[in-house]
């Protein structure tokens, strides 16, 4: 059984290490489980209150007890909590439908035992990623959060269907399959199998769904992600959910990470330049100095930290490109994006503007299905890599623009819309991103799908009648990139992901995986991308006569019919009674969940 490694960024701390006393006890839920819990207290905190920094977590609680001792020597309980069915905590693995506000919802009981406790103040923020990030976000979206006053939420997403199990609909089989067996919750793949339990429509969903209840989302929260990591565009709109919702102090922060790269310089086969690392300038890491700004409000005025922080992605081999650099917005994508269609005819070569012309008839056969080889994963070779084999299949439309005359930037959405006949019922789309250097290598910038089932929306399944003209509209992610001169942009359109995702059904049985042959005929007239412009398209644009000045085909309009052969982060901080916090990056000090 593999591990999965997700470093997470906490907080950096340079810190002064005193006597901890660490308790272990067993915290009871409504329902009488009970939770193994270690608490880390300062030496002499009999008689006194603290502010609490908790983490619930489904890993191994001894990877965090240099950060509570650390915590605890600067006057802040630390609290590391177990879910249910994991290192020593009673009950069976929840597999996060504990976490909500259904029946079990061990994150209110726990935060209400905690302010219950002589040693806490009443102040309780909370911080983790992945799992941990995700129980957070569920813990927002209960209608009572006692104490809970500031979260610190890594490579997460709030909504257990879409953002997790199936995105876009389609079942991410390999992460998951992985996950779960290392979580020893195997049993929930069978449960997943069960009546319709592949639909978001499915009540099992409803209580682990962020998005079904924003009039609960009030509390100040940094939202840290990556523009590689598997909860890209997940993680972005819920920070988007939680600004809609009204709640105060909302920040994003987007790297050039990956799920296990968080804080580094370095995603699978790019290395950026040692900026990348660090998100803010000096030595004071914003997230902390907001967390102890809610510690001690009266005390502590908030940092001067703009909503959105993100990295615009640059030319990896040249230095003196445009890019590679952090910036500040208020929101993402920000105001000054514009949506920049891109079409392209039977030579697919991509456009500014609408010029797309012609059919396509895409042929796929299962048995040798589009493969998963880099990309917005956990467990398959996470963050960017060379992609150009791709351009040597034929089971997928490989898009490309000219390369570019002036340097272009994409910040925002990617957003795909097909228009398509076919004699199946059901298949998958996933798009795929990329960079093309004038070197010919091909890096994947980001990608994703949707179910064809599902294109009218998670809650109106439909499956496709054949030989009907059918338009899907399906976002692929977000980034910000810009595309250097002599750059071209890549897209690859695809019927399959795999091993990512589960071998798609082509039937009226979501589950049937039988590796079948089969065929989409795409109609380019209809098929476009609408990525997020920042400044002027330095590339190819549609032709315009004086007769049709919004522009007209140009392209030909042959149809072209392709078979698969299978060859294919300070200051200190002063508070009262002289009491220190302190947070600067250089400690070291991190959190590794395993």
């Amino acid at each position: 059984m593999s591990k999965i490694t997700v470093q997470v960024l906490i907080i950096g701390m340079f810190l002064q290490l005193g006597a901890v006393v660490k308790q272990t006890v067993m915290v009871p839920m409504e329902d009488g489980t009970e939770l193994e819990t270690d608490i880390y207290l300062p030496d002499d905190w009999e008689g006194k209150s603290y502010p609490v920094l908790l983490n619930r977590s489904p890993y191994d609680r001894d990877q965090k007890a240099q950060i509570g001792t650390d915590l605890t020597a600067n006057n802040v309980v630390f609290v590391a909590q177990s879910f249910r069915g994991t290192f020593g905590s009673g009950g069976t693995h929840g597999v996060f439908h504990s976490e909500g506000w259904g029946e079990m919802h061990d994150g209110y009981d726990t935060l209400k035992w905690i302010t219950d406790q002589s040693w806490c103040n009443g102040k309780i923020a909370t911080i983790g990623g992945s799992a941990e990030g995700l129980a957070q976000y569920l813990m927002a979206g209960l209608d009572e959060k006692p104490g809970l006053v500031y979260q610190i939420i890594t490579v997460a997403s709030g909504d257990l269907y879409d953002g997790t199990f199936f995105p876009g609909g389609m079942f991410r089989e390999h992460a998951m399959t992985a996950w779960l067996e290392g979580q020893d919750a195997s049993f929930f793949l069978d449960t997943l199998k069960t009546d319709d339990m592949y639909s978001m429509t499915n009540d099992y969903w409803d209580v682990t769904n962020l998005y079904t209840v924003p009039e609960n989302i009030a509390v100040p929260a940094a939202h840290v992600g990556g523009w590689f990591d598997m909860f890209n565009r997940h993680q972005v709109d819920t920070f988007n959910l939680y600004q809609a919702s009204g709640a105060p102090d909302q920040h994003l922060v987007m790297g050039p990470w990956s799920h296990g790269t968080m804080m580094s310089n370095v995603s699978n086969e790019m290395t950026f330049p040692e900026n990348a690392e660090k998100y803010y300038e000096g030595d004071t890491d914003p997230a902390f100095a907001l967390l102890v700004h809610f510690y001690y409000p009266l005390n502590i005025a908030k940092p001067d930290w703009a909503p959105v922080t993100y990295y615009t992605i640059g030319d990896i081999k040249d230095d003196n490109a445009p890019g590679n650099v952090w910036k500040t917005s208020d929101t993402f994508p920000p105001v000054e994006t514009v949506p920049q269609r891109l079409s392209a005819g039977t030579d697919l070569i991509l456009k500014a503007g609408e010029c797309g012309s012609g059919d396509l008839n895409l042929k796929f056969d299962y048995a040798d299905p589009f493969p998963t080889l880099c990309g917005n994963n956990l467990t398959i070779n996470p963050g960017p890599c060379d992609v150009s084999q791709y351009r040597k299949r034929s089971d997928a439309i490989s898009f490309q623009t000219e390369p570019f005359e002036t340097p272009t930037e994409i910040t925002g959405a990617v957003d795909v819309t097909v228009s398509f006949t076919t004699g199946l019922k059901d298949f998958d789309l996933v798009a795929v991103l990329t960079d093309i250097y004038p070197d010919g290598t091909e890096y994947l910038i980001i990608e994703g799908g949707k179910k064809v089932r599902f294109r009218d929306g998670f809650d109106n399944e439909k499956l496709l009648t054949s030989g009907e003209k059918t338009v899907m509209t399906f976002n692929a992610g977000y980034i910000s990139i810009i595309f250097n001169k002599g750059h071209r942009m890549g897209f690859h359109l695809s019927t399959a992901y795999w091993p990512k995702y589960r071998l798609p059904s082509t039937v009226a049985d979501y589950w049937d995986d039988t590796p079948v042959k089969g065929e989409v005929v795409f109609d380019l007239s209809g098929t476009f991308i609408d990525a997020g412009l920042i400044g002027q398209w330095g590339g190819e644009k549609c032709a315009v006569s004086e007769e049709e000045p919004d522009g007209e085909d140009v392209t030909d309009t042959d149809s072209v019919d392709f078979e698969n052969d299978h060859d294919s982060e300070t200051e200190d901080v002063e508070i009262e009674d002289n009491e220190m916090i302190t947070g600067k990056k250089d400690s070291g000090c991190s959190m590794v969940f395993i």
